[in-house]
Formats: C-alpha cells, structure tokens, sequence
C-alpha cells in the first residue's frame, strides 16, 4: 500500500476545538484500518502542544468502552484521579 499525505483543512480557531477535530480524524483512521484487518501506527508528539488531542483521543476511547456492549469491567481500563 503506497503512503500518501493527508491533507485536512482546518478553519477553526479555537485549540479544543481543533484537538476534536484531529482526535476525531485519528479516531477514523484506526477504525478504518481495523475494519480492513490492519493496524494504525501512530508517530506521537511530546510536549505541551498534542495535549488537547491526546485528552480528546482518551475521552473517546473512555466513551466507547463504555457503550460498548462488550466491555466489562475486567476488560476496560480506567483510572481515577
């Protein structure tokens, strides 16, 4: 499979809102490739700049062991702050 650049064109101005969008499209792409059979890599920044994404990324994760009819608590992670 050829490697391509995606492009998403962003016009918002607010961070939290572009973590959402980000953490959204990270979302779709794992989805996609685990609907192919595949796996996703994914390249992680540090620093303070991917927070906001990685707590969005976390939020849905959360969210979505949460819904899903096959979680159960010895399957789901969560931690407690």
């Amino acid at each position: 499979m050829p490697a391509s650049k995606e492009r998403v064109p962003v016009v918002i101005v607010e961070y939290d809102e572009i973590a959402r969008t980000i953490a959204q499209r990270i979302a779709e792409i794992i989805r996609e490739r685990r609907r192919e059979g595949g796996h996703a890599v994914l390249g992680l920044a540090t620093g303070s700049t991917p927070i906001g994404i990685y707590r969005e990324l976390i939020k849905m994760h959360r969210e979505e062991a949460s819904t899903s009819p096959t979680s159960s608590p010895s399957t789901s992670t969560s931690t407690t702050r």
